[in-house]
């Protein structure tokens, strides 16, 4: 096969997208999941390490709740410790419980994906579990002192093989063991890539730490005879990772549903506009409808002396020539010639 990309990538804090546990072992309902591919023979890979340092390749226990029995395991005794101190010190305020100090961003969790290749070519699934295993055990060889892996997750189910592996930085303070990646890495003897320079963000031991097991990990494929391509990613171009694929497919929903906002807002304005000619047309229709009953009130008092007249000459039993009539309708002041045929 074409030679295939390493990459690995580092995280931490419980709402960094992909870092969130619950992913990785799958507990939560995947039907819904688009991303993920239902087929039963695409079976993922769980395991988790216990306290003694035993790796359970058939967890009977969520990630979740694995990683707070280990927290609760690890680090009990330095939380009551400071718990005490804050206590003695007047700050209840800073204490912490240890679903606080397990999910707090600077004390969960760190989480490395590791992948080979992309969703259109990617390393052999086989190959690629016993990359990953290898990668584990000399990780653990290396770096177990301090760096403590947790549990991970080798995904087949979705475009790309990938694996999510979860670790904690582990250091001895004054009130015990706690969580600390920069006295982890000190007591591991890591130092920043350029030791005339200052240290700063692009220039501190976890940079160092963070190429060396990436070293690791490209090592670790070639054990196994996958190809790794060396040539750098050329301007402008990248290689994506199962984030991107889903930051890509959300943009494009994005757009669609822009464009459809945009439908709805022209067929919103042009539903604006007939509204508009039909309180228009309504109100003509009603300045009509006043003109009419203006007009037929004007009548009505007009017929009303022919009425009267009418009714008068029916008690003589008097029948008016039609002539008569339709010059006394057709007069707009009847009124004296009334007048003078009421005083008969």
């Amino acid at each position: 096969m074409a030679k295939v990309r390493a990459t690995m990538h580092n995280g931490r804090g419980r709402n960094s997208k992909g870092f969130k546990v619950k992913h990785n072992d799958r507990d939560f309902d995947t039907t819904h999941a688009e991303h993920i591919n239902q087929a039963p023979e695409r079976k993922n890979r769980y395991f988790i390490v216990e306290a003694d340092g035993t790796v359970n390749n058939r967890p009977q226990i969520s990630f979740e709740a694995h990683e707070k029995r280990m927290y609760a395991t690890l680090f009990s005794e330095s939380l009551s410790k400071q718990a005490e101190r804050h206590i003695k010190a007047g700050h209840r305020e800073r204490i912490r419980t240890m679903d606080e100090y397990r999910t707090a961003k600077r004390t969960c969790p760190e989480e490395t994906i590791l992948q080979l290749g992309t969703r259109e070519e990617h390393a052999d699934p086989q190959a690629f579990i016993k990359a990953v295993n290898l990668w584990c055990q000399q990780m653990r060889a290396t770096y177990g002192a301090h760096w403590r892996l947790l549990d991970g997750a080798l995904h087949f189910d979705e475009s790309t093989p990938h694996c999510h592996i979860r670790a904690v930085w582990t250091a001895e303070g004054k009130d015990g063991l706690q969580v600390s990646e920069n006295q982890a890495l000190r007591a591991l003897g890591i130092q920043r890539p350029d030791m005339e320079q200052p240290e700063g963000r692009l220039n501190n031991p976890k940079q160092t730490f963070t190429q060396r097991s990436r070293e690791i990990w490209i090592a670790a494929a070639r054990e196994y005879g996958i190809e790794i391509e060396d040539v750098p990613v050329m301007p402008g171009k990248s290689t994506r990772t199962k984030e991107e694929f889903i930051a890509q497919k959300v943009r494009a929903e994005i757009v669609e549903l822009t464009a459809q906002c945009n439908q709805l807002r022209a067929e919103a304005s042009q539903a604006d506009s007939e509204r508009v000619a039909l309180r228009e047309e309504i109100a003509d229709l009603r300045r009509t409808k006043g003109r009419l009953e203006a007009a037929i009130e004007r009548i009505r008092e007009v017929l009303k002396p022919i009425r009267w007249l009418w009714d008068k000459l029916a008690t003589y039993h008097i029948t008016p020539d039609r002539t008569v009539l339709d010059d006394i309708i057709a007069d707009s002041n009847a009124a004296p010639a009334l007048e003078a045929i009421q005083s008969l």
